[in-house]
C-alpha cells in the first residue's frame, strides 16, 4: 500500500499533466496541495519529487517568474520601497533554486 505522501504525489501528477482549460483565467489556474499538517516534514523530505514531476509536465512558468520578479525588484528599487524590492528579489531567488540541475 502506497503511503499518504505517494498517494498525494501521484494525484498531484495526475493534475499536472492535465492541459489548462481556455476558459480559464489566471486567477482559476491556481492549484492547492491539501494535506495534514503532521504530514509536513514527510512532505519537505519529497518537496525534489514534486518539483520533478511539475518539471516533467513541460510546465515552464517558472521561467516567467523569475523574469516578472526580476522587474517588479527593480521597480521596487527606483521607487525605493524595500518591502517591494526584497520580496520580488526573494521570490525570483527561491524560484530559480527549482530550476537549478541537481548533481546526484
Amino acid at each position: 500500500m502506497a503511503s499518504k505522501i505517494d498517494q498525494l504525489l501521484s494525484a498531484f501528477e495526475l493534475v499536472v499533466n492535465e492541459s489548462w482549460a481556455t476558459t480559464l483565467s489566471g486567477q482559476e489556474r491556481i492549484w492547492f496541495l491539501v494535506y495534514d499538517p503532521s504530514e509536513q516534514r514527510k512532505i519537505d523530505l519529497r518537496l525534489e519529487d514534486f518539483e520533478t514531476a511539475t518539471m516533467k509536465s513541460g510546465r515552464r512558468w517558472f521561467g516567467i517568474i523569475i523574469i516578472v520578479s526580476l522587474i517588479g525588484g527593480v521597480i521596487g528599487l527606483i521607487l525605493g520601497n524595500d518591502i517591494l524590492m526584497f520580496s520580488f528579489f526573494f521570490i525570483a531567488i527561491v524560484t530559480s533554486r527549482s530550476l537549478k540541475k541537481k548533481n546526484n
